[in-house]
């Protein structure tokens, strides 16, 4: 039997109410109702106990506007206030802060989204910030995207921002409650970025002096998916600096795709921290399907070679990158899901291009994947062991 309420005929809804807002407010009513599901630490869905609204339910919007009526619903949902010019808005799993200008356009304003990956680097994080300044461009949005950390980074990343915001076009703030790895820490931060061209840097290194205007001047005189610039490593230890080319590969951006993508299959060649890229490219990339935690930039590098991206040189260094011993790659208690993410990637390569992968080069990868699986099948004090010795060797 029908309830007497179910009879009552549905109000219509405003003109000006498309399709996706009427969507974002039927996950605000199942927010209403814990009803919202997410994904657990095993990537399972499960059921959303908390009051409090997901952040994937709110920003899969790009344009202004957009941000605008998602701020304007949470509003409406939690009972928080919205300030003049800014918002801070605590999610369950994030932080956000971005300026509120209603005449906005992401499109038209703004170039370059600037992504500054952190992680318990409360020694380095505010330099890194600071080098944002140097750049006299104001069409940029700065993402700052932590993994969980559980020193004062997080409240060193606010603080500033609080100081500096009106010097960025969008501001964004993102905090987990977990350290879920690279991978996902840097794929959450560029689904919710509005630029033409993405720039990602790690919270211990630093931008050189004007380096955002030498990118925005370089994407406006330049057709490409990926630029690779040289890089300054700074050894922590002797406080040495020295440069760095873009990879160890003579001649490599006037090779071809394919002779470009055999250089790459046995190891990675390119120096991430110089490369910034165009959104085209990344959308090419499907990396959200993919099992990596740590190590994506060799995988994106392949894919992107396998579909037919072009790769260019860009002179000037933009970034001086700390060489460190507890980088991610170094670090002994990630040391097993470094390999098997190295293990994954041999993996995913064979699978993108078999007629550019010769039967000798097959070979040499089937040798490497072995090798790989004999380490990570070792128990992890040896293997802790093995990662010092290999350390230590490497910085003397």
């Amino acid at each position: 039997a029908r309830r007497a309420g179910n009879n009552r005929p549905q109000q219509s809804l405003p003109r000006a109410e498309t399709a996706q807002s009427r969507s974002l407010r039927t996950r605000l009513h199942m927010a209403r109702h814990r009803h919202t599901r997410q994904p657990d630490r095993g990537g399972k869905l499960c059921t959303n106990n908390s009051k409090t609204p997901r952040l994937d339910d709110f920003l899969y919007r790009r344009n202004c506007m957009a941000y605008g009526l998602v701020i304007k619903r949470i509003t409406e949902t939690t009972g928080s206030a919205i300030g003049k010019n800014r918002l801070w808005k605590i999610f369950e799993q994030a932080i956000i802060f971005m300026p509120y200008n209603e005449s906005f356009d992401a499109d038209r304003d703004i170039k370059l989204s600037v992504i500054v990956l952190s992680y318990n680097q409360e020694n380095t994080i505010v330099e890194c910030l600071d080098s944002l300044l140097s750049s006299k461009t104001k069409h940029i949005e700065l993402i700052i995207s932590d993994d969980g950390s559980n020193d004062s980074t997080t409240s060193l990343e606010q603080a500033w921002l609080t100081k500096n915001a009106e010097s960025f076009n969008r501001i964004l703030l993102l905090t987990s409650n977990i350290n879920r790895g690279t991978v996902k820490n840097l794929i959450d931060a560029i689904k919710i970025s509005s630029g033409k061209y993405i720039k990602c840097i790690g919270g211990d290194d630093f931008f050189t002096v004007h380096a955002l205007d030498h990118i925005t001047r370089f994407t406006e005189e330049n057709s490409f998916d990926v630029a690779f610039s040289p890089i300054k490593q700074l050894d922590v230890a002797s406080g040495e600096c020295s440069l760095l080319p873009p990879t160890d590969i003579d001649d490599f951006f006037t090779l071809s795709a394919e002779e470009q993508f055999r250089a790459l299959l046995l190891k990675n060649r390119l120096r991430a921290p110089g490369a910034f890229f165009s959104r085209d490219f990344w959308k090419k990339l499907d990396l959200e399907r993919q099992k990596l935690i740590l190590v994506e930039d060799w995988y994106i590098w392949v894919k992107g070679l396998s579909c037919g991206c072009r790769y260019i040189l860009c002179q000037p260094p933009l970034v001086v990158y700390r060489r460190t011993s507890n980088s991610v790659s170094r670090s002994a208690l990630t040391l097993k899901i470094y390999l098997n993410d190295i293990q994954t990637t041999y993996s995913l390569i064979c699978k993108l291009r078999p007629r550019w992968i010769p039967l000798s080069m097959k070979i040499k990868i089937l040798y490497m994947r072995c090798i790989i699986y004999v380490v990570t099948s070792l128990p992890t004090p040896i293997l802790r062991a093995v990662n010092s010795i290999k350390s230590r060797n490497s910085t003397n």
